[in-house]
């Protein structure tokens, strides 16, 4: 027993004559590189994006740098760029640290800060023919500094329409009796881009006398008051100046502000036709209806607009 206590206590001693190393925590390694989101340019403020660690629950801290060096004072996740800044590379230094380990570090890529962008003295104008078929000609407006180019982006209520991209626009079928906009952008090299949008443009939601024979509509709603549960529909008749009637075409059918529906006509429909509507919320809400003919057809084109009442749902108590 005696032996037993001897060697206990001479392993003890041993150990504390050679001392125990704690263990250290391994730094937080950088897995996707920091970045600098948004415009690099003067006046216009970025953002650091700290990127991806291997590590939960990091501090992190930022240092801008402009062509490598610490910009004094510039330590926050957000920077803007000033007009000595132009022309140097920007760039940023995220520091990850956790208590009880040693800190990660990594830099962003740098980008080269452009020059402040050119303003707009003047907004866009659209000017032209707005009915159907018609040419729109968009003027790029007044800006703040001479020869820079321009770009071009036609807008249909709000949305980017596919391809639009030249000073002038022909409007088509789906632009009748709708917004249409354009935005214009103003470039000049080693200079961040100006952007600048015109006032909306209201097309035509006339009839337009061009050729061939007049077809007219004649709009009637099943019940000219709905409630919000119910499906309203919509009776259309083309009236033609004689007996003989359109066998074929198509009738676009759209509560203003949503979108259109689209009905071929046959034959044995002898020009008439009962359409259903989408339900709609409380109010009054324009229907607009377009007749397009068959090329070749000999009829015309027609339009026409109705007013839909839409009325709250009443309880009985």
């Amino acid at each position: 027993m005696r032996s037993s206590l001897t060697v206990l206590v001479a392993a003890i001693i041993a150990a504390l004559a050679l001392g125990a190393t704690p263990a250290v925590a391994a730094s937080a390694v950088n897995t996707v590189r920091p970045t600098v989101d948004g415009v690099v340019a003067v006046g216009q403020a970025v953002l650091a994006d700290p990127g991806t660690w291997d590590t939960d629950g990091l501090d992190f801290a930022y240092s801008w740098l402009l062509d490598g060096e610490p910009i004094a004072g510039a330590t926050g996740q957000e920077y803007t760029p000033a007009a000595p800044d132009q022309g140097h590379a920007l760039s940023v230094r995220v520091v990850a640290s956790l208590d009880g380990a040693p800190a990660g570090e990594a830099t962003s890529d740098a980008s080269t800060v452009l020059g402040e962008g050119p303003g707009a003295t003047s907004t866009p104008v659209i000017t032209g023919d707005g009915h159907v078929g018609g040419v729109l000609q968009a003027s790029p407006g007044t800006w703040s500094r001479p020869d820079l180019s321009f770009t071009y982006q036609w807008l249909r209520d709000g949305e980017p329409i596919a391809e639009a991209t030249a000073p002038s626009y022909t409007v088509t079928g789906e632009d009748w009796c709708r917004d249409l906009a354009v935005v214009v952008t103003a470039s000049e090299e080693g200079y961040a881009d100006g952007v600048a949008a015109s006032p909306a443009f209201r097309t035509s939601c006339q009839i337009i006398e061009t050729c061939c024979i007049p077809i007219g509509l004649d709009l009637r709603l099943v019940h000219e008051v709905v409630t919000p549960r119910q499906h309203p529909r919509l009776k259309v008749r083309i009236l033609t100046p004689g007996n003989n009637t359109p066998s074929s075409g198509t009738i676009e059918v759209r509560v203003q502000g949503g979108r259109g529906r689209t009905v071929h006509l046959r034959p044995a429909d002898d020009g008439r036709l009962t359409i259903r509507l989408p339900r709609q919320d409380v109010g009054r809400h324009r229907v607009l209806v377009r007749f397009e003919a068959p090329p070749s057809s000999g009829w015309r084109d027609g339009n026409d607009v109705t007013l839909l009442r839409v009325r709250p749902r009443h309880h009985r108590r």
